[in-house]
């Protein structure tokens, strides 16, 4: 997060964060980088900021995760390779579900996590990955998103979206309750925070749009600077996302991620 006295910007994981992080601090050097990847404190979310949260293309998102942590790095391969108890396993959010997540954990397949994450040329890895943490494995990387309302129709992408960008997240746990996708769409019209997004597709005007809207500007040779920026925290000698699809794990994120694609316009090649 960086926060300044107009300003909030909400970070979602591996959407040209660690980029834009440092573009706000040369052109705000007041602002503070807090809580990297957090939820906005409750007086935050209650003040009259602009809020802005970056987001990237669904398919494109996907990659940079599994590719990242096949450097070792990252979320969900830090809770994917080890056991995690007591303080991820759900109790807090639906007690009953706690044994059965104690006990995902105790036969966790970390070997095959591990054998999944050991090679990010591999479009066989990639492919079974996927349909893990989508499908077969989806308590493995922890309680939130396993016991979430919108597991069964929608993506990890989504869920992290909808937990970092709503005022609100007491409606992706509500107990023995499936959430549609109709009403997905329609709390988050009530709950979302963001006024502005920044792509990563389309990072510096969107960056300039944010600004705008708390009248400031770029000069010429800030944008320049800003556009010869290198990409920062990038997955080593990854693939375009095109050389890991196909057509089945193509309709796979249409199918789990069909509402940040719907909302957001975005198209398997844009």
């Amino acid at each position: 997060m960086f926060l300044t006295d107009k300003l909030c910007y909400l970070d979602l994981h591996r959407t040209g964060s660690v980029r834009l992080m440092k573009m706000l601090k040369i052109k705000m050097p007041d602002g503070q980088i807090i809580n990297n990847h957090g939820r906005a404190r409750h007086e935050i979310i209650n003040s009259d900021r602009l809020f802005i949260g970056s987001i990237r293309n669904p398919w494109d998102w996907y990659v940079s995760v599994w590719s990242k942590g096949c450097d070792g790095k990252g979320f969900p391969y830090n809770r994917h390779t080890k056991k995690i108890f007591f303080s991820n396993l759900g109790f807090k959010i639906n007690p009953i579900y706690a044994p059965v997540l104690f006990f995902s954990q105790i036969f966790k397949p970390i070997r095959k996590w591990k054998e999944l994450y050991s090679d990010n040329k591999s479009k066989k890895n990639f492919k079974i990955w996927l349909n893990m943490i989508l499908k077969e494995r989806i308590y493995d990387e922890g309680a939130e998103y396993g016991l979430s309302s919108i597991k069964d129709k929608c993506g990890l992408y989504t869920f992290r979206y909808l937990s970092l960008f709503s005022k609100s997240t007491n409606f992706l746990f509500q107990k023995n309750k499936s959430l549609s996708y109709e009403d997905i769409k329609n709390i988050d019209d009530k709950n979302n925070l963001i006024k502005v997004f920044i792509t990563t597709e389309n990072l510096l005007p969107d960056f300039k749009k944010a600004l705008n809207k708390i009248n400031i500007s770029l000069e010429k040779n800030e944008s320049d600077f800003f556009s010869k920026m290198k990409k920062i925290n990038l997955s080593n000698n990854r693939e375009i996302k095109e050389y890991y699809y196909d057509q089945e794990t193509i309709k796979l994120i249409e199918q789990y991620d069909r509402f940040i694609i719907e909302k957001h316009n975005y198209v398997y090649n844009n």
